[in-house]
């Protein structure tokens, strides 16, 4: 669908050719623990799928005494990963995988189906998962939860901008945690709009629009006082909300301003151009309550072997029952 080239495979890609976002500059690699627990208790020489798509593959889920497969569609993502022993890599796509029926004894689906515009792409996801697996094969799937602790989303279907850069956390403030920054700049999707990258950026250019427009009334009431046509001696100004300019009618102070008001219009234009080059946003398919349990029913050659809640991420266990061989 164009909403997934536009909002998860170039978004990927794009944070692919960001220095310090890469992979391969990481020096430390976060590893969820339920994922981590399923990876430890897999038999001795398990053949294992660590399923991407679109940039999602880390090659950070591995055993030295299993095989483990990485596959993605995001080339350039994976061309920076720095493999570890028995980890080979495929550049190939969920909904088709390059692995025989029956053939694999594990499968992680971690941060994948949420990325998928429609229910009919997500079914196509699992059930070609289910293909691959053996009987009695288990899958481990991870989706991003509509139950947030730290907050609402607008919509199930949402455009999230991406947090390149670490932001302080501010004590005591209602948006002080990154989960909430996220939810808060998130934008719920109408599938009806035929522009999505237009909708996603309006309520940032809406902002600019404001902060230009007070910068203009700024600029018309100072040259309005230094043409003498108020007596205020002095006048508070939105430029540093405590800047007092002395208001005398010469050459001088009136270059000042203008001067002042320039390097601060070019210095907003620097930092909103900089905002829109980096803050891509990623579309995602939040799942509410029971909506991943209901995706696996969908699959008659799966069974739910269990469903919980973390960390806002639903994640569920799912085996392939014996009959489907």
């Amino acid at each position: 669908m164009d909403i997934e080239e536009k909002h998860v495979r170039e978004a990927y890609k794009y944070l692919a050719s960001l220095p310090g976002i890469a992979y391969a500059t990481r020096k430390s690699v976060i590893r969820w623990i339920n994922v981590q627990k399923f990876v430890n208790q897999l038999p001795l020489g398990t053949i294992a799928v660590d399923i991407g798509n679109s940039g999602c593959g880390e090659a950070k889920y591995y055993r030295s005494d299993c095989f483990f497969m990485d596959c993605d569609t995001c080339l350039e993502m994976l061309a920076q990963l720095r493999l570890p022993p028995l980890v080979d890599l495929q550049l190939a796509d969920a909904l088709n995988l390059p692995y025989r029926s029956n053939s694999i004894d594990a499968a992680l689906l971690v941060s994948v189906l949420h990325h998928f515009a429609t229910v009919d792409r997500r079914k196509r996801a699992l059930a070609e998962v289910a293909r691959c697996l053996r009987p009695r094969g288990k899958v481990l799937i991870y989706v991003w939860a509509f139950e947030q602790p730290n907050g609402k989303f607008p919509s199930q279907d949402v455009l999230v901008p991406c947090q390149l850069h670490h932001t302080n956390t501010i004590k005591f403030h209602m948006n002080s945690t990154r989960e909430e920054r996220l939810i808060r700049d998130s934008i719920a999707v109408n599938f009806l709009v035929e522009n999505v990258t237009q909708t996603a950026h309006t309520p940032l250019f809406h902002r600019i629009c404001n902060v230009f427009t007070s910068l203009h009334t700024l600029s018309r009431n100072l040259r309005s006082t230094l043409n003498g046509r108020t007596t205020k001696r002095y006048l508070s100004t939105l430029i540093t909300g405590n800047l007092r300019c002395l208001m005398r009618h010469n050459a001088v102070e009136r270059f000042s301003v203008e001067f002042t008001e320039r390097i601060i219009k070019m210095a907003l234009t620097e930092v909103l151009c900089i905002k829109l080059q980096c803050n891509s946003y990623r579309f995602y398919h939040v799942f509410k309550r029971d909506e991943l349990k209901a995706l696996i029913a969908t699959t008659p050659s799966l069974r739910l072997v269990h469903l919980d809640y973390e960390h806002a991420n639903w994640w569920a266990i799912a085996e392939k029952a014996d009959s489907f061989s």
